[in-house]
């Protein structure tokens, strides 16, 4: 994990089952870019309090993977808030690519882009302003059956 000026920077972050915690606070807009987070079997909760939740540029997919192969699934959650800013980008576009959680729960004003690909997700929850602006997409690039959108 590295920070600059209040931006949290995820390039490289690996558990061995534990959690993943990451927040910016304060008044001025601080993100934080996603790169690779991997936790196997962990937990994973990201909030910046008044910036996004981005796709760091050079990611390769997932950014963010909470899954143990083999293992089936475990009670794994991915916590995203951003509650003044946006998860993810969807004029990029630019999802932020999740595997192995159970549960997502996702916390946005603006735009909400995340993709749940290879992931036994069966609790979803979505919180979004509705005087935010931009869209929500959350889609599994496995599967095409999923997709739960805003525009």
């Amino acid at each position: 994990m590295s920070g600059a000026g209040g931006t949290v920077n995820l390039t490289s972050v690996s558990t061995g089952g534990g959690y993943v915690t990451a927040q910016t606070q304060g008044d001025a807009t601080k993100n934080i870019n996603v790169k690779n987070v991997v936790t196997l079997g962990g937990n994973v909760s990201l909030t910046s309090d008044n910036g996004s939740i981005l796709r760091a540029a050079g990611a390769s997919s997932p950014q963010i993977d909470t899954s143990i192969v083999g293992a089936g699934p475990l009670p794994k959650t991915v916590t995203l808030s951003a509650p003044n800013g946006s998860i993810g980008s969807s004029s990029l576009p630019t999802p932020i690519q999740v595997k192995g959680a159970v549960t997502l729960d996702v916390n946005a004003r603006n735009d909400i882009a995340v993709d749940v690909a290879v992931t036994p997700l069966t609790n979803l929850y979505i919180k979004t302003a509705a005087s935010g602006s931009g869209s929500v997409s959350v889609t599994n690039s496995n599967f095409a059956g999923l997709g739960v959108a805003r525009t």
